[in-house]
C-alpha cells in the first residue's frame, strides 16, 4: 500500500494549490490526477478576476491579456457596453496554469501521481483507503479531498450525495478577429444560460455555451449564428463539454473526506466560474485541516467546522446568484430584451460601474443595485 498524510484527488488549479500549501509545512501529500499531462480545462474560458489575480500571486506568463471590455448582445441584438480604465479580469492560459501548479507541487514534495482514476473511496476510524481504476494499488490516508471537478459518481460513493443543480458547458477554438469579450443572450442557442466569444491571441477565439440539455447540439447553432454574423469563421480544435455544478454539494464533508471546489459546487450560479472561490474554499481547508491533524480528529463532526467556514464567506453570495440564475431561467427572449433596452435607457451600466460595485465575482451587490435602480417586477 501507498500512504500519505493526505491524499487529494484531481490536480487541477484547486487541487494543485491545497496539494502545495499542505506540502510546505511538512506534510506528505499524494495527489493523483486522472489526466496523464496537463491539458487545462478544454470547457474552461480561462477568464479570472484582477481581485484573484493580485490574491493568489499568478506567474505574469500565464496571462495572456488584460479583459477592459465586454460586450452582452440581446436576443434582438441590442448591445450593453461595459468599459472599464483598469482592468477588472485576464485572459490566462489555462493549460499553463496547470503546467506551473503542477511544477510547484512537486518541487515542494508533492507526490504527484497521473493517470488514475479513483473509483472508491473507503473510511474507519483509523484510516480512508483509495482505489483506483486498472491497478492493483490502493492507498492509505489520514483524510481524503476530493478536488477532481464535477464528480457526481465520486461524490455519490463518498457519501456526500449529488448535485441538485447543473449545467454543462461546451467550447471550441475557432478562426476569428473579433477583438472584445462578447456575451450572447438567445434561448436558439443558449436556454435559460448564455454564449461567449472570447479573443484569446490574433486569429484564435474561443466560442462557447452553457445548456442543460442538447449542449453540443447548442454550441453547433451558435456558431452558424457567429458565422452568419461575421463574427467566426471555421472551427480550429475539437468541440469539449463538461458539466458545471450550479448549487453546493449538502453537504461537502464525511468521516476523513472533504470535498473542496467545483467538486464541491463552491462556483459562481451567475457563470459557472470556479476557480477564484474554489482558490478561497482551499485556504479555509487548508486551516481546518491544520487544525484536525494537530488533533488527531477526522470525524465528520469536525470537518463539518469546514462547510461552516466556507458557507460564512461565500454561502451569502451564491444564494443570491442562485435566485438571480432561476429567475433570468424564466425569462423569454422578449422580456431579456426589454430589460437590457431598459438597462440602457437608464444608463445603469454608468450608474453601476464605479469600482466598489462592478465586480467580476461578486455579482451579488450588482444584482442589487440592478433592482433597487430599475422596477423589474412587471417582467417576472
Amino acid at each position: 500500500m501507498n500512504s500519505s498524510d493526505i491524499l487529494i484527488i484531481g490536480a487541477g488549479p484547486v487541487g494543485s494549490y491545497l496539494a502545495y500549501k499542505l506540502a510546505e509545512v511538512g506534510l506528505e501529500v499524494t495527489l493523483l490526477e486522472q489526466k496523464k499531462e496537463p491539458s487545462g480545462k478544454p470547457a474552461c474560458t480561462g477568464i479570472i478576476s484582477e481581485e484573484c489575480v493580485l490574491n493568489y500571486s499568478f506567474d505574469q506568463d500565464i496571462l495572456i491579456k488584460p479583459l477592459y471590455k465586454g460586450i452582452f448582445h440581446s436576443p434582438a441584438g441590442e448591445q450593453i457596453v461595459v468599459n472599464s480604465n483598469n482592468p477588472k479580469a485576464y485572459l490566462i492560459d489555462r493549460k499553463l496554469l496547470e503546467v506551473r501548479q503542477w511544477e510547484k507541487a512537486q518541487k515542494n514534495g508533492v507526490r504527484l501521481l497521473t493517470g488514475f482514476k479513483v473509483i472508491n473511496i473507503l473510511t474507519d476510524e483509523k484510516k480512508a483507503l483509495v482505489e483506483v481504476e486498472g491497478n492493483q494499488q490502493t492507498f492509505v490516508t489520514k483524510l481524503v479531498v476530493i478536488a477532481s471537478g464535477f464528480n457526481p459518481t465520486l461524490t455519490e460513493q463518498a457519501r456526500l450525495g449529488s448535485y441538485d443543480d447543473y449545467v454543462f458547458g461546451a467550447q471550441a477554438e475557432v478562426e476569428s478577429e473579433e477583438e472584445d469579450l462578447q456575451v450572447f443572450f438567445n434561448h436558439y442557442y443558449a436556454p435559460g444560460f448564455f454564449g461567449w466569444l472570447v479573443p484569446v491571441k490574433e486569429d484564435k477565439t474561443l466560442i462557447g455555451i452553457l445548456s442543460r440539455r442538447n449542449t453540443l447540439n447548442n454550441l453547433n447553432n451558435f456558431y452558424l449564428y457567429l458565422h452568419q454574423l461575421g463574427k467566426v469563421k471555421q472551427y480550429i480544435s475539437d468541440k469539449h463539454v463538461s458539466g458545471i455544478p450550479l448549487s453546493p454539494l449538502k453537504r461537502t464533508y464525511a468521516n476523513r473526506i472533504i470535498a473542496v471546489g467545483d467538486s464541491a459546487g463552491q462556483i459562481k450560479p451567475t457563470t459557472g466560474g470556479g476557480i477564484y472561490f474554489g482558490l478561497i474554499c482551499a485556504d479555509i481547508a487548508f486551516e481546518v485541516i491544520l487544525e484536525g491533524l494537530k488533533t488527531d480528529d477526522y470525524s465528520k463532526y469536525f470537518f463539518s467546522k469546514y462547510e461552516k467556514k466556507w458557507k460564512e464567506k461565500l454561502g451569502g453570495e451564491i444564494r443570491q446568484e442562485l435566485l438571480a440564475r432561476k429567475i433570468f431561467e424564466t425569462l423569454d427572449d422578449n422580456k431579456i430584451n426589454s430589460i437590457i433596452s431598459l438597462i440602457n435607457r437608464n444608463n445603469l451600466v454608468v450608474k453601476v460601474s464605479n469600482k466598489d460595485d462592478l465586480s467580476f465575482d461578486w455579482h451579488g451587490k450588482i444584482i442589487k443595485k440592478i433592482i433597487k435602480e430599475i422596477s423589474l417586477g412587471s417582467f417576472f
